[in-house]
């Protein structure tokens, strides 16, 4: 941890499990919050390898896909309705296939 920036991002770390011990000494020298961003994709808990809980020097924050009006940035539409009153378009293929081939999260860094 010694050689990171000030304030880092370390992406999927269930896969490292060993940077939790070395994060845990990390923020017990310098308890300043938001020095690290943690994510993944699975549950830390449920992650047998993780032998450090970090409890108490993590905040587990969800983040949930975004809708599809989210994504284009239009007003959202509530589906049930939309769906059996006839408020939904038929999926064009080309344009279903290119929206479900992509991630619905956010980006964190956008491309060049």
């Amino acid at each position: 941890m010694d050689g990171l920036p000030e304030r880092a991002i370390l992406d999927e770390v269930q896969k490292a499990p060993a940077v939790f011990d070395g994060l845990k000494i990390a923020v017990d020298r310098d308890p300043k919050p938001g020095r690290f961003v943690l994510t993944g994709s699975s549950n830390l808990a449920l992650t047998p390898a993780i032998n450090e809980s970090l409890a108490g020097r993590m905040q587990i924050i969800r983040l949930h896909p975004l809708s599809r009006a989210e994504l284009a940035r239009q007003p959202s539409v509530l589906f049930l309705p939309a769906l059996f009153g006839g408020g939904l378009a038929p999926p064009r293929w080309p344009v279903w296939t290119k929206i479900s081939a992509r991630s619905s999260h956010p980006v964190a860094i956008p491309p060049p």
